[in-house]
């Protein structure tokens, strides 16, 4: 699994009650990109280039995504490992997968909340599938 990045934007919008996690509180989509996440500047999908949706590819909607308290004082949240197939043509080439809020409206649209760099750009083949193996940790752990 790549290392993960979570923005510093995502966790002021956690504390201020902007984006709510708890077991489907908000809607969380994936995306495929081809920049990285700058931590400083970046804090809605708007700013990332996805790649385009040669191959059917679209936006993941996170599902099963819950809040568990797996030892007392940390809690964790996590959601079904992510999964994109190429039907009828190749993805464009992408490196990073990033995920955001889809129902938040303010501060901003649509606010990132953490993404991950593969380390070079891949393209995902016609009739394959690329699955976003999330930790067994979950996405996020807050103790």
């Amino acid at each position: 699994m790549a290392a993960i990045t979570v923005l510093d934007d995502f966790v002021q919008y956690l504390m201020l009650g902007q984006m709510n996690l708890a077991n489907g509180g908000n809607t969380f989509k994936a995306v495929i990109h081809t920049d990285a996440l700058v931590e400083a500047t970046d804090n809605d999908v708007t700013d990332l280039t996805q790649i385009s949706g040669t191959g059917g590819y679209t936006v993941q909607t996170l599902a099963s995504q819950a809040v568990t308290e797996p030892s007392t004082g940390t809690f964790m949240w996590d959601a079904t490992d992510i999964a994109w197939t190429a039907s009828g043509a190749n993805f464009d080439a992408g490196r990073y997968v990033s995920i955001y809020n889809d129902t938040q409206t303010s501060p901003v649209a649509d606010g990132l909340v953490c993404g991950w760099d593969y380390g070079a750009n891949f393209t995902l083949t016609d009739g394959n599938t690329f699955t976003v193996v999330l930790n067994a940790n979950g996405i996020l752990r807050i103790s």
